[in-house]
This record gives structure tokens, C-alpha cells and sequence, in this order.
């Protein structure tokens, strides 16, 4: 072989180190920071594709209390976090705004709760 494939070669490695590796760790980094100072209240997503609300996080334990629904608490491994969800994209904050959505009556709908405890909805025309 010549000296000049062996340099290309290197040089291909080396590309492919700085563009594919460095950016993964980086991220990995990113996320671990994030996880370690999640505290109570914030919301992940476990690499299962449960989400939860953070309950307890001591940075000591290789474990955290999460709890997937209302008094439901679950134990998870730190490193089975897959992501930190922004608040933005919170499926809780969705589920919020949908209930609040649900309770509001449109102009022209009757309820009526006469026979059950749950409110049935009917419109009227005209």
C-alpha cells in the first residue's frame, strides 16, 4: 500500500470521528446533566415510553421514584431515562388543556344531569 491511502484512510477515520461521535457525546452529556438535575414536578419519558413526573431524585441513588399516574409511584433505573420532556410537549399539560376544553359548554348546548351523575350533552337547532 502506499503511505498516501494509508493518510487518506486516517484521514476519512478521523472525519467520521468528528462528525458522528463527538455530536452523540455531546447529546449524552446533555442528557445526563438534565436527568441529574431533574427534581420533583419534572416530566421524562423512560426509554419503555413511559412517561412520568419525577417524585424523588437523589443524585446519590442509581435510581428515581416517578409516578406514572395519580398515586401510582414506580422505581426506575436512571439510566432507563430516555428523555426529559420540555414542558411544552407535556402530555400532562395536553391532558389539561383537553379537560378544561371538555368542561366548557358551546353556545347552543343543553346539559342535562337529570338521570346520571355524569352530564350528557345536546344541542339544539334553530
Amino acid at each position: 500500500m502506499n503511505g498516501s491511502v494509508l493518510i487518506v484512510l486516517a484521514a476519512v477515520a478521523i472525519g467520521m470521528w468528528w462528525f458522528i461521535a463527538r455530536p452523540q457525546k455531546r447529546k449524552q452529556a446533555a442528557l445526563q446533566q438534565s436527568i441529574q438535575a431533574a427534581g420533583p414536578g419534572t416530566e421524562i419519558v423512560t426509554v419503555g415510553g413511559i412517561y412520568g413526573t419525577v417524585i424523588e431524585n437523589d443524585p446519590e441513588e442509581t435510581s428515581i421514584i416517578i409516578e406514572i399516574a395519580e398515586g401510582v409511584e414506580m422505581r426506575i433505573a436512571r439510566r432507563a431515562i430516555a428523555n426529559v420532556v420540555p414542558e411544552a410537549e407535556s402530555p400532562s399539560a395536553d391532558a389539561e388543556t383537553s379537560a378544561e376544553a371538555d368542561d366548557e359548554v358551546a353556545e347552543g348546548e343543553i346539559v342535562d344531569a337529570s338521570e346520571t351523575d355524569t352530564p350528557t350533552r345536546t344541542t339544539t337547532s334553530g
